[in-house]
C-alpha cells in the first residue's frame, strides 16, 4: 500500500513547489515590465533618441574673376527628448563635429563661413515636419541625406568673417551677406549660401591648413587688445576657435601639435 501525503497530486507535484514555480513566473514577467518602463523613462528623460546625418555647408561667391565655391561636411548627432530633458527646458541636444567653409579668393583673400547655429538644417527642412513632432522631423532630415542642397534661411546664416591679414587673427573682420562689396570691392557677392543632408565624411583640415596659428590659440583677437566689459567687445572680438573648428577637432590638433 502506498502512503501519499496531504496536498499531493499524482504527476503535478507539490503544491507548494507549484505556487514557487508560478510566482518565479510573475517576478519574472514584473522584471521585464519593469525594465521596459525604466528603459522608456531613460530614454524619454536622460538618454533620448539618437539622430545623426552629416550637413554640407556650401556656398558660391561671385568675383570679378567669376564664381567661387566652396563647402565644408560637418558631423551632426541629436538627442530628442520627446517630454524634454530633465530638469531641462529644451527637448533636443545637439553635437556637431567639424569646421568652418574656407573660400578662397585669390590674392590672399578669403571668406569662411563660421559654423552654424543648431537649428539651421531643422529651419532649413522645416516644411517637413508639416503637423509632426520635432522627432519627426528630425527623421526626416535624416531621409533627405544626398536628395539636394536647401537655402539657409537668412536669419539662420552662420557669421561670415575674413582676415586683413590671414597670418594676424587680430585683423579679423565681420563680413555681411548682403553686401560683400563693402569688404572685398566691387564685383564680389554671395550668390548663394546652402545646406545639404549627406552621407559624405566630415571635412577635416582645410581650416588648420588656411590658418596655421588656430591649433594654438586660445583667442581671436587677444585679451590685451579687448576691452575690459564683455558688453564692450565687438562681434570679432567675441569670436573663438570653436567657431571656426569645433572642440573636439582643436583638442586633438592641439595633441597632435
Amino acid at each position: 500500500m502506498i502512503l501519499l501525503r496531504p496536498g499531493f497530486e499524482p504527476g503535478k507535484g507539490p503544491r507548494r513547489l507549484q505556487w514557487g514555480w508560478r510566482l518565479l513566473l510573475w517576478l519574472i514577467a514584473l522584471l521585464i515590465v519593469a525594465s521596459t518602463v525604466v528603459h522608456l523613462v531613460m530614454t524619454h528623460y536622460f538618454t533620448g533618441y539618437a539622430y545623426h546625418w552629416n550637413q554640407r555647408i556650401s556656398a558660391v561667391i561671385d568675383t570679378p574673376q567669376g564664381p567661387v565655391t566652396a563647402s565644408s561636411v560637418q558631423a551632426v548627432e541629436v538627442r530628442y527628448y520627446p517630454d524634454g530633458m530633465f530638469l531641462a527646458t529644451t527637448e533636443r541636444s545637439y553635437d556637431l563635429r567639424g569646421e568652418a567653409v574656407v573660400a578662397d579668393l585669390g590674392e590672399g583673400r578669403y571668406l569662411f563661413v563660421l559654423i552654424g547655429g543648431d537649428e539651421m538644417a531643422e529651419r532649413a527642412y522645416w516644411d517637413l515636419k508639416g503637423d509632426g513632432s520635432r522627432g519627426d522631423l528630425l527623421k526626416a532630415i535624416r531621409r533627405q541625406r544626398d536628395k539636394g542642397a536647401r537655402p539657409i534661411p537668412p536669419r539662420n546664416r552662420p557669421t561670415l568673417v575674413t582676415f586683413a591679414d590671414i597670418n594676424d587673427p587680430a585683423t579679423v573682420a565681420q563680413v555681411d551677406p548682403d553686401d560683400l562689396a563693402a569688404t572685398f570691392g566691387e564685383g564680389y557677392a554671395l550668390r548663394s549660401l546652402t545646406i545639404e543632408a549627406t552621407r559624405d565624411p566630415a571635412t577635416v583640415g582645410q581650416v588648420e591648413t588656411t590658418l596655421q596659428w588656430i591649433a594654438k590659440a586660445r583667442f581671436i583677437v587677444p585679451p590685451e587688445q579687448q576691452p575690459r566689459y564683455v558688453k564692450d567687445q565687438t562681434p570679432e572680438q567675441r569670436l573663438m576657435p570653436s567657431n571656426f573648428i569645433t572642440r573636439s577637432i582643436l583638442r586633438a590638433a592641439k595633441e597632435v601639435k
